[in-house]
C-alpha cells in the first residue's frame, strides 16, 4: 500500500493518530510531502522517527527549507525572523538542544530531501510535491530565486495545468482555499489533488 500525507507541522498527537490508523507495514510506502516541522513543538522528534523508517520518503517543504537556511548561518537575522514568523521558534529551540551528531544527522537528512517523487498506482502516474512541480518554473510567473524556493513556496491554483500524463498530489496550501467545508477535506481538481487538510 502507498500512503501520502503532508504538513504535519510538529503535531505529534495528530501524526501518531494517522500512523495508528494506517498501521504502516514493512511492505508499505509512506510519502510525506514536506512541512514536518514548525508551529507545534514536536517536529524534530517526528523527523527522527521518519529518519529511522526505511519505507518512508520525506519531500522538502518550505519549512524545512527555512530551517536549512538558518542552521547553515544562524546570524542571518532576516532568515531567522522569517522562520520564526512562520512558526519556527519551537523547532529552532529543539534543534539547539541536540548533540552535535544529532544536529548533523538532521541537517544531512534535510539536505537530501527531494523536491518530488513519482509513484504509479493502478496504472495512473502521480507526481508528489510540496507546493508546485519545479518543472513549471518557467511556465508560471514567479519571483522565486531557485527551483527549491519555487517548488516549496509557490501555490497551485485551480487553473494551473500540470505536467502531461500525471496527476499532481500536493500539500502546502490548505484545501479551504479550493473548496468550502468543515472539517477540511481532500480537494480533487482534475489533474491535481490537494491534501493539506489543516
Amino acid at each position: 500500500m502507498i500512503y501520502v500525507m503532508s504538513d504535519i507541522h510538529g503535531d505529534l498527537k495528530k501524526y501518531r493518530s494517522v500512523m495508528s490508523k494506517i498501521n504502516l507495514q514493512a511492505e508499505d510506502n509512506l510519502y510525506i510531502l514536506g512541512d514536518v516541522i514548525d508551529r507545534y513543538p514536536n517536529g524534530i522528534e517526528i523527523l527522527f522517527e521518519l529518519m529511522r523508517m526505511s519505507n518512508t520518503t520525506v519531500l522538502l517543504g518550505n519549512h524545512e527549507l527555512m530551517m536549512s537556511e538558518v542552521i547553515k548561518d544562524e546570524f542571518q537575522w532576516n532568515k531567522v525572523r522569517k522562520w520564526y514568523i512562520n512558526g519556527g521558534m519551537a523547532t529552532h529551540n529543539a534543534f539547539r538542544d541536540l548533540s552535535r551528531d544529532r544536529k548533523e544527522a538532521i541537517s544531512g537528512f534535510i539536505e537530501q530531501m527531494p523536491l518530488t517523487a513519482e509513484v504509479q498506482v493502478n496504472g495512473i502516474n502521480y507526481l508528489l510535491v510540496h507546493g508546485i512541480p519545479p518543472d513549471l518554473k518557467d511556465a508560471i510567473p514567479n519571483s522565486a530565486e531557485s527551483e527549491k524556493e519555487f517548488a516549496t513556496w509557490m501555490r497551485i491554483t485551480p487553473e494551473d495545468i500540470m505536467p502531461s500524463g500525471k496527476i499532481v498530489i500536493f500539500g502546502h496550501t490548505p484545501t479551504e482555499y479550493y473548496q468550502e467545508g468543515t472539517p477540511l477535506r481532500i480537494w480533487h481538481g482534475g489533474d491535481k489533488i490537494g491534501i493539506d487538510c489543516g
